[in-house]
Parts: structure tokens; sequence; C-alpha cells
């Protein structure tokens, strides 16, 4: 049962933390791998992917705390893979609207966005597991 009460600084924390730690992994399991290529070496690239997560996480957490009780699925790993899924998807449909707009300056890659959509997966289920431990606790 949850309180009618809205704990975003939870929220905000828990997301900044598990895309942090997004960030982090996705750095290090590409750059082990190559199977992506960056523009920057490792430590120009780190601060990047910190921030880059980090970002996301604010928004993916904030969301999570702000509409956990309207959220479709019964269990808060499901929820934060559904939500940061459809978030992604939203950040999608921008980016091929912009290419749509102006192909010349915006391209669109197909291995960079079913990159991102698993991404988005793991990113959920980041923060699904680190809302679960906090809510134990």
């Amino acid at each position: 049962m949850h309180s009618n009460t809205i704990n975003l600084r939870k929220g905000i924390s828990l997301g900044v933390l598990s895309g942090m730690i997004w960030g982090i992994a996705v750095l290090m399991f590409a750059s082990a791998t190559k199977v992506f290529e960056f523009d920057f070496g490792l430590l120009q690239d780190f601060p990047v992917f910190l921030t880059g997560g980090a970002g996301f996480g604010l928004v993916l957490g904030a969301f999570m705390e702000v509409l956990r009780d309207k959220l479709p699925f019964n269990g808060i790993i499901q929820n934060a893979i559904a939500l940061s899924v459809s978030i992604w998807l939203l950040f999608f449909a921008g980016g091929v609207f912009l290419h749509l707009a102006a192909p010349a300056r915006y391209h669109f890659e197909g291995e960079q966005a079913i990159q991102g959509f698993f991404l988005s997966f793991v990113l959920g289920l980041i923060l699904g597991i680190l809302w679960k431990q906090s809510s134990q606790n």
C-alpha cells in the first residue's frame, strides 16, 4: 500500500544513482567489447556518460515517484522498465521528427536506435532493483 505523499527526493536520488551506474556500466561494456566506437578516449567520455546517465535517471526517477500508483504493472521492476522505455520512445520520436524536418542536419542511425532501446530497458531494470531494495529497508 502506498501513501498519498510524493517523496520526490527519493525518486530523484534513486534515479540519478541508477543513471550514473548505468552510464558507467554502458561505457565500460562498450569500451571492453568495442561494439561501438566513441569520439574520444575513455577518460574524456567518462564524465559525459556519467552526466548523461544521471540526467536520464533524474527524469526517470522523478516520473517513477510521481506516477507510481498510476503505472500499469504490479511489480516495481516492471513499472521502471516500462517507464524507462516509454521515456526513451518519446525522445526517439522527437529525434525522428527532427530528422524528418532537417535530414541534412539530423541523421537517423538504426544501430544506435536499437542500442538505445535496449539500454533504456537496462536503465529501467537498474532503477527497479534499486527502488525495490530501498523499499525493503
